[in-house]
């Protein structure tokens, strides 16, 4: 089942959901941009981590924020926004999971 095999209701209503949730997720992803570069205090390995994630998270909205494009250049930039910061997400996530591995205490026997 593609994009194809829905109504125009149903294409409608999946492109407003995800523009929705996108504008929640850019929200959050600008507030923890606002605080990291607003308190000195903030600006530790750990929620530099954080920030890069933020960021990523915040560029990847902004290509979803397009909704259905119908023209070949905005499609084109919509699928390569997108699919490159989707997976700087990943590996962001990845890089935060890795860090809080090598630096978990040591459990006693």
């Amino acid at each position: 089942m593609g994009i194809d095999d829905l109504t125009n209701d149903q294409q409608k209503v999946l492109t407003a959901l995800n523009v929705a949730f996108s504008s929640l997720s850019f929200a959050g992803s600008t507030f923890i941009i606002i605080c990291f570069l607003s308190f000195r205090d903030l600006r530790k390995f750990s929620f530099q981590l954080v920030f890069w994630l933020s960021i990523s998270d915040a560029l990847n909205c902004l290509g979803n924020f397009l909704g259905h494009p119908h023209g070949a250049t905005a499609c084109y930039l919509q699928a390569v926004s997108t699919q490159f910061f989707s997976v700087c997400s990943f590996l962001w996530t990845t890089v935060i999971a890795f860090v809080l591995h090598r630096t978990k205490p040591p459990v006693p026997e």
